[in-house]
């Protein structure tokens, strides 16, 4: 017995590996261990992570996004961060 083939073809499938891991506020924010209010005051100064928003309330944060930003926050100095948010 054959297996009925799929309507795409092998190059158009997406490998679910390949999906991007998103996370709702409260995930995002116990994530970076900061509080979703946090999130919320970075969304209006654009001080935090970018994001998406799906809807007026459904706001997503890629996880690869999260580890990106907050890699670009690591500091040696405290004379190193005072530079960077300039």
């Amino acid at each position: 017995m054959r297996t009925p083939r799929h309507p795409m073809s092998a190059a158009e499938t997406i490998s679910v590996n390949a999906a991007p891991v998103l996370r709702n506020e409260v995930q995002a924010a116990a994530f970076l261990c900061v509080s979703p209010r946090a999130l919320q005051k970075w969304r209006v100064t654009g001080d935090g992570p970018q994001y998406l928003r799906l809807s007026a309330r459904c706001i997503r944060y890629s996880q690869a996004e999260l580890i990106r930003w907050a890699e670009a926050r690591i500091c040696r100095a405290t004379a190193e961060y005072s530079s960077a948010r300039r």
